[in-house]
């Protein structure tokens, strides 16, 4: 995925993630506040090239909002006590200086999808809700379905590429 500098998009030749209203206003407040951006999210793989990139003057870290990283998220249930979840949220050293912003729920509408046919999305949108993919497992599930297909000299994903590209996933997952 090719990341933009301004945290508004996450995009390749199948799919652009473009993120949420609230992550982009925080991300402008830190930048104009000279101050890092928190991400208390389950979803801390899409930020990881942000994190990783040194170059920036703008720092972004992420925090999952409990220790399985899953509460607050519809597709996952969380597997936490609400004791240890009040107790994971008492450890994290909270930064005076940060800005903090949430990303929850369903990140499924945040991505648009092209060359990719109608069928192969509403597969891949069916195991987005049935086994709860999270956002980037949806990235690398379009990577392998784009591999297939290109193996297969095709331009567009088709329905058995992205069945294809599931069911690698869910292996790797189980």
């Amino acid at each position: 995925m090719k990341k933009t500098t301004d945290l508004k998009t996450l995009c390749n030749e199948y799919l652009t993630f473009t993120w949420p209203a609230t992550i982009v206003r925080a991300a402008n407040v830190a930048k104009a506040a000279n101050k890092p951006l928190v991400i208390i999210t389950g979803e801390k793989e899409l930020f990881s090239d942000y994190e990783k990139d040194e170059k920036s003057k703008f720092k972004i870290r992420t925090i999952k909002p409990c220790k399985c990283g899953w509460f607050g998220n519809p597709q996952r249930r969380c597997t936490c006590e609400v004791p240890q979840i009040k107790a994971y949220l008492r450890k994290i050293a909270w930064a005076s200086n940060a800005v903090y912003a949430e990303l929850t729920g369903s990140l499924w509408r945040y991505f648009q999808f092209k060359n990719i046919n109608e069928m192969a999305v509403m597969i891949l949108k069916q195991a987005y809700l049935e086994f709860g993919i999270s956002g980037s497992d949806v990235v690398a599930t379009v990577e392998i379905a784009a591999a297939i297909a290109k193996m297969e000299n095709k331009k567009e994903i088709m329905a058995e590429h992205m069945a294809e590209a599931i069911s690698y996933r869910r292996r790797q997952q189980d």
